[in-house]
């Protein structure tokens, strides 16, 4: 590997823990939290860590956001938030097994799509999309295949003892 593109190997790895690790965590922190609390700290915290590095980069967010405010508007309310948002609360009813495998399917909709677009605006799939739409698939059926109790086992719910003497 070059030492040029290992930064983006890091951050594709650092990407891809934070995102599998989101609903263990965030169904840890549902027993404290209402799922709106969550989806909006969530944001909150995305919108700290990203602002530094999108600093630098403020004159041309700005144009771009004054000019296609209204996309990114809805973009951001009727896709980020409410994703989220129903994401927290469908987890303060399962397991984080479910919500990771339900997450998982997330490529193979994008590979669904890309071919609706390929269908209508002749946009080209590859060979490592159709690797990746394999990968993502097989790993969702074997999930589905596995033993009952992994993905129908109801989420622990923990008991305050100082309310319930």
């Amino acid at each position: 590997m070059p030492v040029a593109s290992r930064p983006a190997y890091v951050a594709l790895l650092v990407t891809a823990a934070l995102w599998g690790s989101n609903a263990v965590v965030a169904r840890g922190l549902l027993d404290v939290v209402s799922p709106p609390q969550l989806a909006f700290a969530r944001w909150l915290v995305v919108l700290a860590c990203l602002a530094p590095l999108a600093w630098t980069e403020r004159a041309p967010i700005v144009q771009a956001l004054r000019h296609d405010l209204g996309t990114c508007a809805a973009l951001a309310l009727l896709g980020f938030g409410p994703q989220t948002l129903l994401t927290y609360t469908a987890l303060a009813h399962t397991t984080a097994v479910v919500v990771g495998l339900l997450n998982s399917a997330i490529p193979v909709l994008i590979v669904a799509i890309a071919a609706l677009a390929y269908a209508f605006l002749r946009e080209s799939l590859h060979a490592y999309h159709a690797a990746g739409f394999v990968l993502v698939a097989g790993g969702a059926l074997l999930c589905c295949l596995a033993p009952a109790p992994i993905l129908s086992s109801p989420p622990a719910r923990r008991v305050d003892a100082a309310a319930h003497p």
